[in-house]
C-alpha cells in the first residue's frame, strides 16, 4: 500500500466536492451554491446542542453558501446582518432549499447512490 491513508481519504472527498447545488434567489439577484458537508461545517451549524433555531438559517448561509466559483458568499461577521437586515422569508427559503439538497446528498451517500448534480 503506497501513500498515507489520510491522503486517500482526502482525495476521495475532494472528488465529491464538484457535486454542487445551485439555489436561485430572484429576490437577491443571486445564485447561491453549496457543496457537500464536512464534519466541521456540520458542527458550526448544528453544534452546541441547541438544536435548529431561526438563527441557524443565517448560520447555514454563512457556512455553506458559495458563488459559482466556490468562494464563500458571506463572511462570519455578516451573520448578524443576515439575522437583522435581510428579508427573513428569503433567508429561510434559500437556507431551507440548501438544507434539503444537503440532506438528500447525505441520504444518497448512505445508500451508496449518487445524487444529481446541479
Amino acid at each position: 500500500m503506497s501513500g498515507r491513508a489520510i491522503d486517500k481519504i482526502i482525495a476521495h472527498y475532494a472528488a465529491t466536492k464538484d457535486k454542487r447545488h445551485c439555489i436561485k434567489s430572484p429576490a437577491w439577484g443571486l445564485d447561491v451554491w453549496c457543496s457537500p458537508w464536512t464534519l466541521g461545517e456540520k458542527d458550526r451549524v448544528f453544534g452546541g446542542g441547541e438544536g435548529w433555531r431561526h438563527r441557524s438559517h443565517a448560520r447555514l448561509l454563512v457556512v455553506k453558501a458559495q458563488d459559482e466559483a466556490g468562494r464563500p458568499l458571506f463572511a462570519d461577521v455578516e451573520e448578524t446582518e443576515l439575522l437583522n437586515e435581510a428579508d427573513p422569508a428569503e433567508v429561510m427559503r434559500v437556507a431551507g432549499a440548501m438544507l434539503l439538497l444537503l440532506n438528500e446528498d447525505n441520504a444518497a451517500a448512505a445508500d451508496g447512490g449518487d445524487s444529481p448534480k446541479a
